[in-house]
């Protein structure tokens, strides 16, 4: 079957069978902001607005810039295969990392701003592809996380701070479609996970129903991957093979459409930091029973991530 662009036939797409059947995945976020490890994967936005904690902690550490944290982000202990096993070990059925969050730094060769990646600076490794085939070694889904906006990109700053829709539309052409082609047909993942979307109102800014078509037309991935809803203000709840919604997703009543709340342990962030302040088991379970299926996450440090311990944060990804 070929899907057209148009939400009307997007949206009959059936789910693939796979994703409501699996029950627990973890989700990987990893990047420049595990190196300061401090108040959240929102560290430069924070940092920038002048957030006064984060404003301290720069001035106290002498930070000069975000940009330095790219040679730190070493990941000299990096063992793919090693997280792989733990995944596997605790249930998972899919993994989702993190392959670029909303500051830009990519874990793979984006079409972003050049020496902006982990091919480039830091480990130099395509942590994407590194992942994708230890986790493949055990029966369980890969998938990716992408941020559709990204603060670093030069075009897409200027577009935002002029209001520029030309100019938007350049990063959407040159930019966010390529990286999400690449992604999908490099990496062949199972799941790709939209977030950024609310920097746009309309969908149709960021080519949602152009994208979705393509991704499920395209023979890698069209019998296998299932996307979220995050690819605009009026997608969300509306669009998407599963709905993630706002952040910590409780539905207050039975949903007839798939549905993920994805949760953090730590109260404030969906990455490793220094100051993790978790809820408690009684909080957690709470979360847990509510929903069908369950999805952990793992924060690593900038240097290495194995093996729960006390310096790692996780959480829940839970869909019903």
């Amino acid at each position: 079957m070929i899907y057209e662009p148009v939400w009307d036939d997007l949206d009959d797409r059936p789910l693939p069978q796979w994703y409501d059947e699996a029950k627990i995945g973890v989700f990987v976020h990893w990047g420049l902001y595990s190196v300061p490890a401090f108040h959240s994967e929102w560290f430069w936005f924070e940092w920038e607005r002048g957030t006064p904690e984060v404003v301290e902690f720069v001035i106290k550490n002498n930070i000069s810039s975000y940009e330095s944290f790219a040679p730190k982000f070493t990941g000299e202990y990096f063992d793919p295969d090693d997280w792989a096993e733990l995944f596997f070990e605790a249930g998972a059925k899919y993994v989702v990392l993190t392959a670029k969050h909303h500051d830009g730094f990519a874990l793979f060769p984006s079409l972003g701003d050049p020496g902006w990646n982990s091919i480039e600076i830091g480990p130099h490794k395509d942590i994407v592809d590194l992942v994708a085939k230890s986790v493949r070694k055990y029966p369980m889904k890969f998938g990716v996380y992408y941020s559709l906006l990204e603060w670093h990109n030069k075009i897409y700053s200027k577009a935002k701070h002029e209001l520029d829709i030309k100019m938007h539309a350049k990063y959407v052409q040159n930019v966010m479609f390529p990286d999400i082609k690449k992604l999908v047909k490099k990496y062949r993942p199972s799941v790709l996970w939209s977030d950024g979307d609310w920097a746009e109102q309309s969908y149709g800014s960021w080519r949602a129903e152009e994208i979705l078509a393509w991704i499920y037309n395209d023979g890698n991935v069209m019998d296998e991957i299932v996307t979220n809803d995050r690819w605009g203000q009026a997608a969300r709840y509306n669009h998407g093979d599963f709905y993630s919604g706002d952040d910590r997703f409780v539905p207050k009543k039975l949903l007839l459409h798939k549905f993920e709340n994805a949760f953090t342990l730590d109260k404030a962030s969906w990455g490793y930091r220094r100051q993790m302040d978790l809820m408690d088991f009684e909080e957690m379970l709470q979360l847990v029973v509510t929903t069908e299926m369950h999805w952990l996450m793992l924060d690593p440090r900038k240097k290495e991530s194995y093996r729960m311990n006390s310096e790692n944060g996780f959480c829940i990804w839970a869909n019903g």
